[in-house]
Order: C-alpha cells, then structure tokens, then sequence
C-alpha cells in the first residue's frame, strides 16, 4: 500500500512539473515570434494555468507532504509560477508588441535600478548614517 501511495505522490509531482514543460513550450513560441506562435504561446499559459489550479488539489488528495516529505514540491510550484505568470508574460508581451513605445524607457531605467539594489549588501542598502 505504502508503494502506491509514494508512487501516486510523486505522480502528483510529475503532473506539476508539466507546468515547467508548458513554460519551455511557451519560451520557445515567444522566441518564433510569429502570430501563430503567440497564439500557441497563450494556450499553453491557459494550460499551465489549468495545471497549477489543480495540482494542489491533486497534491492535498494524495497527501504529498505526508508521503514523500523529503521533496518540497511547494518550492516546485513556486518556480513553475515565476516562470509562467512572470517572466514568460512579460516576455510575450515584449517581443509581441503589445507594450506601446513610451513605457519602453521608464520600465528599463527602473529594471536597472532594481538590478543595482539587488547587487548591494544589506549593509550599503540599510544603511544607518541617515545619508541617503
């Protein structure tokens, strides 16, 4: 019994880690850039949207943290997200056109601000002498 618990959990993994597949799918059609593969590009957001709105369920069901709780399969979930309702959207809507030209520069010149407080140590980006 305990095999095909284990083993159903880490189908439940599997099945989340399909998102990470739509994602490479999605990258690859936004880097075609051609109607057609945009339009391949926002189903597979569709269907990687469909996939994180049940792998919890799926996941809770099966009761994956129970059976397999070496693997965070949260931190699985976290990634496939950032990829697919951030940097992959962003990206299409980048290489589409869709964002008009006059915000092009704004968003640039605060993504190089934000670069450059990231690169900083929290003590240059606390810092306590009240200069800044």
């Amino acid at each position: 019994m305990m095999v095909t618990r284990k083993l159903t959990a880490w189908l439940v993994h599997c099945y989340t880690a399909l998102g990470l597949v739509a994602a490479a799918g999605m990258a690859v059609f936004i880097v075609r850039g051609d109607a057609e593969s945009f339009r391949r590009a926002i189903a597979l957001i569709i269907v990687a949207t469909f996939i994180d709105s049940t792998d919890g369920w799926l996941a809770r069901r099966a009761r994956v943290k129970e059976v397999l709780p070496q693997f965070d399969g949260r931190r699985l979930d976290d990634i496939i997200d950032f990829q697919t309702y951030t940097s992959l959207p962003l990206l299409l809507i980048w290489r589409a056109g869709i964002l008009p030209a006059d915000l092009h520069q704004p968003l640039r010149l605060r993504d190089v601000r934000l670069a450059s407080e990231a690169q900083r140590t929290p003590q240059q980006s606390h810092s306590t002498t009240g200069d800044d």
